[in-house]
């Protein structure tokens, strides 16, 4: 399956419409969508304090709990953006699925709940929102009527007015930090390099390779891991079903290296592939949570495997499409790889995916940046046995053994190796006392 890239921006709520413009790859085209009650008056309402572009995701959310599903709109000004939930109908996680699976603007045109904007201007069921915009002074008015208790809205978006953020509704968004300009990561790393050989595992090289990680860190993570508090572990239920519960450890920093001192990640790079479930298998009979960070080029033949591993309750998160130095790529480029693989792996999961990997750690300014805007916690290590050179899983099983795993982020990959070695690595790990966990 080809997973194209597929963008939902949302420019206008009105009479029970949502006029959007959907973008395929390089080409995007204007719809309206016919949206049921409940979802049109859930979006009006998270629609109260936000202006500029909304960017709605094309996945959904079902609580068992409250018997009800929700998706999320995403609200973007400048470097900041909010992260919402909106209540939506079954209808809605149809028509969003529809939406999904289309491959072409021909197949979005015969969907049922699609209009063309050029029929719109006689459609008896709206009031012509085009000329209706036109007619209101500076575009910021938001209309209303009442009409047997229902509220319906015209709204532009881009121009809808700010409320008071000393609200309940807006204390209760979690605000994301803004985006750290001026992290020069190359400098700092230089710096720590020339002070220390021994705490640094990966080495420096200019092959492409898709198992081969270059990045270099430094274990000598103290004042960065002072930040981090201990109540971010945390046990989580996996399904719904009789999963364990696996230690998870909760990522916050936008660019994170390592962890706690007692505390451990396995994560595995480069797949999904043949290897994949066997590797799930394991982790899951030791009862720990892997974190699989998975390139789009590679869902795309094993997407089975995606969907066994989100299953099991371990954690899934991207490694771009197609492997490449996103530090080299233009801008355009550089988003349409990163977005095209997030999109995939939430189609095969169905919830957002917000954990990245850039493919061997390169990363500059404007790679963070694409990150952040698309609200990607960006993952990297600290710890590397290299084990897509080794010739056998003694040369893995020996790394371990041979430095302090305390607080370590280790990237693995996905071979016969490392999965083999993956036994008597975990045996190791709980022999020294050690709490391995999973990053969400």
């Amino acid at each position: 399956m080809q997973y194209t890239f597929k963008l939902l921006e949302l420019i206008q709520l009105h009479n029970g419409y949502a006029k959007v413009r959907l973008s395929f790859d390089q080409d995007e085209k204007l719809f309206w969508l016919k949206l049921d009650d409940e979802t049109y008056q859930s979006m009006l309402e998270s629609l109260n304090s936000f202006e500029q572009l909304i960017r709605l995701s094309l996945t959904s959310k079902r609580d068992p709990f409250t018997d009800s599903s929700s998706s999320t709109l995403t609200a973007i000004d400048g470097h900041q953006q909010w992260k919402i939930d909106f209540n939506c109908s079954e209808h809605y996680t149809n028509q969003i699925e529809q939406l999904k699976q289309a491959e072409t603007f021909k197949h979005v045109e015969n969907l049922s709940f699609i209009q063309l904007p050029e029929n719109m201007t006689s459609n008896s069921e709206v009031d012509n929102p085009e000329e209706q915009s036109q007619d209101d002074q500076g575009g910021s008015e938001v209309e209303t009527k009442e009409d047997t208790g229902q509220k319906w809205a015209s709204i532009k978006v881009d121009e809808v007015v700010h409320q008071h953020k000393s609200t309940d509704w807006w204390k209760a968004i979690p605000i994301p930090k803004m985006f750290r300009r001026g992290l020069i990561v190359a400098s700092v790393l230089a710096l720590l390099l020339a002070f220390s050989n021994e705490h640094f595992f990966a080495t420096e090289s200019s092959d492409v390779d898709l198992n081969q990680e270059t990045y270099l860190l430094s274990t000598d993570l103290d004042r960065h891991l002072q930040l981090v508090k201990d109540e971010s572990i945390e046990v989580v239920q996996t399904s719904e079903s009789e999963e364990p519960n696996f230690p998870m450890f909760k990522v916050e920093e936008e660019l994170f290296y390592g962890l706690p001192q007692g505390y451990v990640a396995l994560t595995f790079d480069d797949g999904p592939s043949p290897f994949t479930k066997e590797i799930a298998d394991i982790l899951s009979e030791h009862g720990v949570a892997g974190t699989f960070f998975f390139v789009g080029t590679q869902i795309e033949k094993y997407p089975d495997q995606v969907k066994y591993v989100e299953q099991q309750g371990h954690v899934i998160g991207s490694h771009s499409y197609g492997h490449q130095n996103l530090s080299l790529l233009a801008p355009g480029v550089l988003e349409n790889d990163v977005l095209e693989a997030v999109t995939g792996l939430e189609g095969l999961v169905g919830h957002q995916v917000d954990l990245f990997r850039p493919p061997y750690g390169a990363t500059d300014d404007e790679v963070i940046e694409v990150l952040s805007q698309n609200n990607l916690k960006t993952v990297m290590w600290n710890r590397d046995p290299r084990d897509w050179e080794a010739g056998k899983e003694e040369d893995i099983i020996n790394y371990f053994k041979s430095v302090d795993p305390s607080g370590g982020i280790y990237i693995l990959h996905e071979n016969k190796h490392t999965l083999n070695a993956l036994p008597e690595i975990l045996a190791y790990l709980e022999s020294q006392g050690l709490k391995v966990v999973g990053l969400h």
